[in-house]
Order: structure tokens, then C-alpha cells, then sequence
């Protein structure tokens, strides 16, 4: 189906849907569409583009929202500008800075071309790869 919902069949033991019971016993009113948000914010899975939170040093390679959780202070690495995501935007929720780092001889401007740039607890980056440099948006 193609109408935004994601609907799930459950197999019983005899392998008929509904946990083995007749589906005719269990009536219409069992059986609900979700969303696929709704789909994973049920099973605890993130949308494309979104990552956990994670701490300690990483390298970064594909566009989406980082969250920082350290409590020691780490580097995260962006991608190579050339054929690198688009976009990155990270949130530094922990409690120690977290310096984020243009690879190679990659840089970043802000109001000058720098090689790295630190967000403090609270802090945010919104980068965007321009084919040249990443961007501080």
C-alpha cells in the first residue's frame, strides 16, 4: 500500500494472522495503521538523517543531526568537503566541549577560514558543505 501508513501482520503458531486465532474472530477494530513515525517511535528506531547521541572521538560521514552526550571533552571529525553530505548539524548536550574538526586540509569559516571550531555544553552547529569549505550557517 502506498497511503503513508506501515501496517504489520502478525503470524500466530498455525501460521494464520492474529497469533493463531481466526482472523474473522478478532474483527476490523484490532487492526490500526500507523505512521512510519508513529512505526518508530514504537520499535525505538530513529529517521534516516537522525543519530543517537554518542560521546568520545568520531569520525562523521554522512549528512544528519549528532547529538554530542560526553562528559569528557572529544573531537568529531566532518566528512572530506569533496562528494562529503550536505549538511551536518550537531548539538553538544553534554557536559564537556566537543571540538569539531574539518579533515585533511578541509576547513571551516565562520568569519574566517579556521580548522576547527568548539562547542561548549549547550551549543550547536549547523554546517553546510558549499563544494569548498563547510559553512557555519
Amino acid at each position: 500500500m502506498s497511503d503513508g501508513n506501515i501496517y504489520v501482520t502478525v503470524t500466530g503458531a498455525r501460521g494464520a494472522p492474529g497469533i493463531g486465532l481466526n482472523p474473522s474472530d478478532l474483527g476490523a477494530a484490532l487492526f490500526t495503521a500507523v505512521t512510519q513515525a508513529q512505526a518508530q517511535a514504537i520499535l525505538g528506531v530513529l529517521p534516516a538523517g537522525i543519530f543517537p547521541p554518542m560521546s568520545g572521538a568520531q569520525s562523521l560521514s554522512a549528512a544528519g543531526y549528532y547529538v554530542f552526550n560526553g562528559s569528557s571533552a572529544a573531537t568529531w571529525t566532518l566528512p572530506p568537503v569533496s562528494g562529503a553530505a550536505p549538511r551536518i548539524q550537531i548539538k553538544n548536550r553534554g557536559s564537556a566541549a566537543l571540538t569539531v574538526a574539518a579533515q585533511g586540509s578541509d576547513h571551516l569559516y565562520t568569519n574566517a577560514s579556521v580548522t576547527s571550531i568548539v562547542l561548549l555544553p549547550g551549543q550547536s552547529a549547523n554546517l553546510l558543505n558549499d563544494a569548498t569549505l563547510w559553512d557555519l550557517i
